[in-house]
Formats: structure tokens, sequence, C-alpha cells
């Protein structure tokens, strides 16, 4: 039997890049796959792909991130197709670059929206039941631009590092309250330094930067010392 068989993920921005290799993974340990995304046509293509690739059990939603009802429907259409959700994957996430003094009120608000509100939609859905089940796990993808100081991506930076801290004190809550509840073997939190080539591959967002080169100093500052790809997250255990 499979390591995940029975087990029912649900991941956002699946319909390509990081979080396609992430749901693709999933699938080929036997799990049944909600392909989370705002790009419906690009994520039932995935999920088709997916399917003739695994002959798992897949289906792409609809889902706006941003807006907490799209999340809960996508929870909801999950839980009635799959069964109880075991994991979900806050993987959806945007690059604004930006200068501070050029930089849009718009600029501002879609960054936070996405990598921001978009997580917690995703974890104020889920985690009511995983709480009451006593079981669950949710990964909420990051980026080394949490760690950065540079004024180009100052918003991306200050989204990236805010959803490395909420995620570290919503997981620090859910530990204690499974302690409470004497549910220790669930209460575990983990933080796994992974590096994805996510610029070079969709591009920057900011009024008509299409890319970001990485220099040597760049490549230094990865954990790994070097730049990976998207098959390289979804293998992170």
């Amino acid at each position: 039997m499979k390591r995940l068989a029975d087990k029912v993920v649900l991941v956002t921005g699946a319909g390509r890049g990081i979080g396609a290799a992430i749901a693709l993974a999933f699938t080929h340990e036997g799990a049944a796959v909600t392909l989370a995304e705002l790009d419906l046509d690009t994520a039932q293509e995935t999920a088709e792909r997916i399917r003739e690739q695994t002959g798992a059990r897949v289906q792409a939603i609809h889902t706006d991130v941003t807006q907490s009802a799209s999340v809960q429907a996508a929870v909801s259409e999950t839980e009635k197709a799959f069964g109880a959700l075991d994991v979900l994957v806050n993987n959806a996430g945007i690059n604004v670059f930006c200068d501070p003094l050029t930089m849009t009120d718009d600029d501002w608000r879609r960054c936070f929206a996405v990598d921001l509100d978009g997580e917690w939609n995703g974890c104020r859905a889920v985690l009511p039941d995983m709480v009451e089940r006593g079981a669950g796990s949710i990964v909420n993808i990051a980026s080394t631009h949490s760690f950065k100081k540079d004024h180009s991506r100052m918003l991306s930076i200050s989204g990236r590092k805010a959803r490395r801290d909420r995620s570290h004190a919503c997981a620090r809550h859910r530990i204690s309250a499974a302690q409470r509840a004497g549910q220790r073997d669930c209460a575990r939190l983990h933080r796994n330094p992974v590096d994805v080539r996510l610029v070079e591959r969709t591009g920057g967002s900011c009024r008509g930067q299409t890319g970001h080169a990485r220099s040597a100093a760049d490549e230094a500052h990865r954990p790994s010392g070097r730049s990976g790809d998207d098959s390289g997250i979804s293998r992170v255990r």
C-alpha cells in the first residue's frame, strides 16, 4: 500500500509550477488531491495530466484564495468528493516587485491579499475540523525573500516574512491546544528551507517586469547554496 493511500489533500495555486509538482508528488504516494486554482482551465489540464500519469483521484476547483467563501467552498467540495481533509498546502502566492516610491495602493493590497489573506483563509477553513479530529497537517509555503533586504522587493519581502511569522504563531497555538487535549502525538512543528526558481519560471509582476536574474551572491544566500526546481520542494519530508 502506498504511504498516503486514502489521504485527502488540497493544494492552492496548483495549476502549474510548484503547486502542480506538489500535487503530483502527493498522488504518486496514493493521496486524492484537489487542485484549488484561480486559473481553472490550467488546473483542469494539470489534473488530467496527473490522472493519466498516476491514475489517482484528482479534481480541479476554481478558487480565489483572497476570498474566504471561495476557499471554504473548495474545502467543502473536496470533502464531498473525497472525504475529510488530511492536508492543506497553502502554496498560492505572488511576487510584486516595486520601488516603495512608485508602489500603488493596488500593488500593496494585491500582494497581501494573496500572500497573507490567502494563507489565513485556508487555515481558517480547515483548522476547526482538524482540531476536532485531532489530526491533519497544514503546509505553508513562504520564501527566502523573508530574509532579504531589498527596496525593489519590499512588498514580497514583507508579505513572505509576515507569512512565515504567522505560520509559526498559528502552529504554536495548535500545538498548545493539542497538548492541552492530550494529543501530543499530533503536536508537531516542522521547518524545511527549500529554494525554488519561482521568479525565473513565472516572471515578476510589477508593471512590465518579466524576470529577475540570479547573481552568485543570490545563489550563496540559498539554504542549499543553490537554486532548486519545482520537483525539489515536492519531495521535502
